[in-house]
């Protein structure tokens, strides 16, 4: 009697929560021998972070349209790589900056088909960014890669140590050998060592995506491990650290890995005669819409500029002879003249989280403009 009961209230809760309409999130991820984790292709369901937006992942575990593996006669292909801030699951596709890149393009280039695939998975580092341009992106044989490299966690995503992601032990990471870059791909054996946990997360998985009880028991899971997370290591004091030169050997350790990762890249990119773009994302502090708290921070920090990291992109961009955009100052001055957040809003305070709407529309069009300017590998109108 007692089991029926219990039966009974879980079948009664969950035809109350299908009934309400309300918007639980669904499992995107799944375990990935190459990369650690990928999207899982073809899942749907709402994404409950900094905003409820229902997300679909296409089916080949990127969140996008589908897109033909073959690139079609006369079409010009331009590659995103990137974390959190290009997969953006806190705006609608049609909002993301690869979207109002597609626009921009489209305009300056309305003789060339341009076609952008977005390969952004969250929390990627830039060691699982190159492994996934390797692995996944060349098949569809873009003639532009562009990375958007975020330094408010990138860097410390590349080291095992420093990496804030809940399951570090998940990715893999490279490290400098005699100045040469090696893959430490324990994450493999982690996996073969768990293949019973590797099909329960599969299965698991397709549950919560498929029962809202589930789905409701995920969603508090995962707040209270993000608020630990938070707690443990605050998103501010990392981007702080960003702003400023290495604080330790660790963190020039993350440094010295990052910028050799995307110097391999870029040879990388060479070597299947694509055209390589950094475009580094801008951190929050450096877009708040006051000059004054921005001139407030650095006084504290002890530096003149919010540019330190920046200014290291740039040199490796001189160095290796690529191609770099650095969004701040641009995205810094208009924020200010239009007294506008380009982060946040929704579940987050302005200024904090993701770029918002405004935020990627203004990054799109940025990265349009000096994609339509420069790029050798767009064709010409």
């Amino acid at each position: 009697m007692f089991v029926f009961a219990c039966v009974a209230a879980l079948l009664i809760a969950e035809a109350a929560l299908r009934l309400s309409g309300k918007a639980l999130p669904a499992s995107f991820g799944m375990a990935d021998p190459e990369l650690g984790w990928s999207w899982r292709p073809g899942v749907e369901g709402w994404s409950l972070g900094e905003a409820p937006i229902y997300v679909r992942i296409n089916s080949d575990g990127m969140r996008d349209r589908e897109h033909a593996i073959a690139k079609p006669a006369g079409t010009r292909r331009i590659a995103i790589l990137g974390d959190s801030y290009a997969d953006a699951l806190n705006v609608e596709i049609d909002q993301t900056f690869w979207a109002e890149l597609q626009r921009q393009v489209a305009r300056c280039r309305p003789l060339t088909r341009v076609e952008i695939l977005n390969f952004g998975v969250s929390g990627y580092g830039t060691g699982q960014e190159l492994l996934q341009l390797k692995h996944r992106a060349w098949k569809y044989d873009p003639d532009v890669v562009v990375l958007a490299f975020y330094p408010g966690n990138d860097v410390f995503n590349n080291h095992r140590e420093l990496n804030p992601s809940l399951e570090p032990e998940q990715s893999p990471y490279f490290h400098l050998v005699d100045g040469k870059l090696v893959l430490d791909d324990s994450h493999r054996k982690l996996q073969r060592l768990q293949p019973n946990a590797i099909r329960s997360q599969g299965i698991r998985a397709a549950l919560i995506n498929h029962v809202r009880l589930l789905q409701l028991v995920y969603q508090v899971r995962n707040n209270l491990r993000m608020r630990a997370a938070q707690k443990t290591i605050p998103v501010a004091s990392i981007e702080e650290k960003m702003l400023l030169p290495p604080s330790d050997s660790k963190v020039g350790e993350a440094w010295a890995v990052t910028e050799a990762l995307i110097a391999e890249m870029h040879r990388e990119v060479q070597a299947h005669s694509a055209e390589f773009w950094t475009v580094v994302v801008s951190m929050r502090p450096q877009v708040h819409p006051d000059l004054g708290v921005r001139e407030a921070l650095a006084r504290r920090l002890g530096v003149s500029d919010l540019d330190y990291s920046e200014r290291r992109i740039v040199a490796l961009a001189d160095r290796e002879r690529f191609k770099v955009f650095p969004l701040s100052h641009p995205m810094a001055e208009y924020a200010s003249r239009h007294k506008v957040y380009l982060n946040g809003g929704g579940a987050v305070a302005l200024g904090d989280g993701h770029w918002n709407v405004a935020g990627h529309r203004l990054a799109g069009e940025l990265i349009g403009a000096r994609l339509c300017a420069e790029s050798q590998k767009l064709g010409r109108p």
